[in-house]
């Protein structure tokens, strides 16, 4: 008997410990919210992710685009006028060196993304994902937490202030806060009331990330870019961030910034000369971005009698002039670009 109650006694000292525990669990929980949501986990977006690239080469990285080519751009008539006033040569000077690259060159440039998440060490939720800065291209904060943009009259930086929410397995982001700064290359910028609505999509090791910039002042609408990246299975295999920007001086004059005076830029018609695009197409808008545009030049366009870059085997000169082997593959000389199948060098189509 005296068994017995010293059995019941236990049981109840046990019984009084596991009540004072659930208590205790549930005072935590009613603070943290979220501990007590144990739906399926978002996806991740941290990791080292390589960036692809195919056709798109010669505007993303060697030799970059054409000077006076802003087809595809949805400028306005004073981006227009901006875009041809700008001598990319400006950034030769050392204080602009390493003011090139704003956030949008996420999609329009060749770099990879390093992507690191940093956590709420209580929660484990996801406070934000940084993406490593590289050169000139700034840090990339995107704040998970959903604190609010800062004031309209806050300061501006070279990575803007982005925050984003989960949609599935696509991370919507907004941007804003930006610096002004480059959309191709050449001369084409937005203004640094520019916004960006970034969606990065991933299915399985591939991410794309689509962008929308919207800028009241130099776009007449949304300008979309894309760009596709995969996961590399070593984390490792790239650092924290690119290699740093190191201002040098490259032989500019520091009392002189390089522009074009309104309608001076030798290098407008250069689109023109190289393929024939009609100067109207190359100055961009809205309406060149879209497919139906090639029936308002059917009758403008004259192809040139001879191919001057992007003919051949390789992107740039003409077979022969530059290093071969760097065309898709199996094409015929002449028919990458600059010519149709079976074209000999220099684009001419066969008599």
């Amino acid at each position: 008997m005296f068994l017995n109650l010293v059995v019941d006694m236990a049981s109840i000292r046990v019984r009084t410990i596991i009540a004072v525990v659930a208590g205790f669990v549930g005072i935590l929980m009613a603070g943290h919210p979220a501990w007590a949501q144990f739906g399926p986990s978002e996806p991740d977006l941290s990791g080292s992710w390589l960036g692809l690239m195919g056709e798109d080469v010669p505007e993303r990285a060697v030799p970059g685009p054409l000077p006076g080519d802003f087809t595809g751009l949805a400028l306005n008539a004073a981006g227009k006028s901006l875009a041809a006033s700008t001598s990319m040569a400006r950034f030769t000077t050392i204080e602009r060196q390493c003011a090139l690259w704003p956030p949008q060159y996420l999609v329009l440039g060749p770099m990879p993304l390093k992507i690191a998440a940093d956590t709420d060490p209580i929660t484990g939720k996801t406070i934000a994902y940084r993406i490593g800065a590289w050169e000139d291209r700034a840090t990339t904060v995107i704040w998970m937490d959903g604190r609010p943009h800062p004031s309209e009259n806050a300061p501006h930086t070279k990575g803007g202030f982005e925050t984003g929410k989960w949609q599935g397995n696509t991370l919507t982001t907004f941007t804003t806060h930006i610096k002004a700064g480059i959309i191709r290359r050449n001369g084409a910028q937005v203004s640094d009331r520019a916004t960006l609505t970034t969606h990065y999509i991933i299915n399985g090791d591939l991410l794309t990330i689509l962008m929308f910039i919207d800028d009241p002042v130099y776009l007449s609408e949304p300008q979309a870019f894309s760009r596709d990246f995969r996961l590399i299975n070593n984390a490792n295999a790239l650092s924290a961030t690119g290699p740093p920007c190191i201002p040098s001086f490259e032989g500019a004059a520091s009392d002189a910034v390089a522009h074009y005076l309104p309608g001076t830029n030798p290098m407008v018609g250069e689109l023109k000369k190289q393929h024939g695009i009609p100067l109207e197409a190359a100055a961009g808008g809205a309406e060149t971005m879209y497919p139906e545009y090639r029936k308002k030049l059917k009758d403008k366009y004259v192809r040139p009698e001879k191919c001057l870059s992007d003919c051949g085997p390789g992107f740039g000169p003409p077979p022969g002039v530059g290093p071969p082997g760097m065309g898709p593959p199996g094409a015929p000389p002449g028919g990458a670009r600059g010519g149709p199948p079976g074209a000999p060098p220099g684009g001419k189509p066969p008599r």
